[in-house]
């Protein structure tokens, strides 16, 4: 896994793929950040699918994305996923545990989760708030 808080990940799949880049890239953040590496990782004529859920408008560099043949694809998936998800934590075939970066008590929340939750933005996997 490439933790992009230590390495430079376009720097890290370029030594991984002999400076060729990934066929395929997925972002999954909602973030122009996130977005700008998936594309930057990218071989020329590779795609990427946008998964993440962005707050709002963003600059995106549209002519660099042309200019290098790679395609951009969206997709929303949350049709029928949550009833199998579902089966597979309650069976254990899936383990949520791990992508859980921290865990806040309601009053946590309200003191201090969002501005928290704002820091750590780059890093957070997932913040779950108890209720």
């Amino acid at each position: 896994m490439i933790n992009p808080s230590r390495v430079n990940p376009q720097k890290a799949i370029q030594d991984l793929t002999d400076g060729l880049g990934v066929d395929v890239a997925f972002e999954c953040v909602g973030t122009s950040a996130a977005l700008n590496t998936a594309v930057d990782v990218t071989r020329r004529g590779g795609k990427i699918c946008v998964l993440g859920a962005f707050p709002g408008p963003f600059e995106f560099d549209f002519p660099a994305l042309l200019a290098s043949e790679k395609s951009i694809s969206t997709c929303l998936g949350y049709s029928d996923e949550f009833p199998l998800t579902i089966a597979m934590l309650g069976d254990g075939r899936l383990r949520a545990d791990p992508l859980i970066t921290r865990t806040l008590s309601l009053p946590e929340v309200v003191e201090e989760g969002l501005r928290r939750y704002e820091e750590m933005a780059a890093t957070n996997i997932r913040t779950v708030f108890q209720i």
